[in-house]
């Protein structure tokens, strides 16, 4: 973890990205880790860091907002089967519809 994402961790508390309750490892090797990830609208992720660059895959039209930590929020971004793409930083999601 860098200098900045630990002097960020005071400002708010995060977890790794296995220890997230609404991320679900479904596969893990040398090459790929796969998370099953259901969020319903209204609610949001705790903040969370994926340890590598991540890619999300929306398989229905949603809603959200993310935010990393000591930022402000992004969005309403909507999405409808899209993917996304995003680095290693400790970020949130917000799912809004």
């Amino acid at each position: 973890m860098s200098t900045s994402y630990a002097a960020r961790a005071e400002e708010a508390k995060f977890v790794e990205v296995q220890d997230e309750p609404a991320h679900h490892l479904v596969v893990d090797n040398s090459i790929v880790r796969i998370f099953d990830t259901t969020i319903v609208p209204g609610s949001a992720t705790l903040y969370h860091h994926h340890a590598r660059d991540n890619v999300a895959y929306f398989l229905g039209a949603c809603e959200l907002t993310n935010q990393r930590i000591g930022e402000q929020k992004s969005g309403p971004i909507a999405k409808k089967l899209a993917i996304s793409c995003s680095d290693a930083r400790p970020a949130k999601a917000t799912f809004t519809r």
